[in-house]
């Protein structure tokens, strides 16, 4: 295998390691998101809840506050470190 595919299925195995360790361990330094199939926001990584309305749903991360707008939000499910923000969703926004 040369070097460039060596280098990249490292990259790939330490991303996966990491996505395991955000799987079954608290987030300290980072937060993911992935939108489903059915329109619904789900991040991991969140520290609490900053602002929950119809319009806006915002959430802190270590980096950054998450602001999810639009109308009808509501979080289908919210854990210590994971949220599930459904509605119609028109934007996601970061900010410090």
């Amino acid at each position: 295998m040369n070097e460039k595919a060596e280098a990249a299925k490292n990259r790939f195995r330490k991303w996966v390691s990491l996505s395991g360790r955000d799987a079954e361990l608290p987030v300290t330094d980072f937060f993911l998101l992935e939108m489903a199939d059915d329109g619904v926001l789900h991040v991991r990584g969140c520290r609490g809840i900053v602002a929950y309305t119809p319009e806006l749903i915002a959430v802190a991360t270590d980096r950054f506050l998450l602001r999810v707008r639009g109308s009808g939000l509501y979080f289908r499910q919210y854990s210590g470190t994971e949220a599930a923000v459904d509605g119609a969703i028109d934007a996601v926004e970061f900010g410090r």
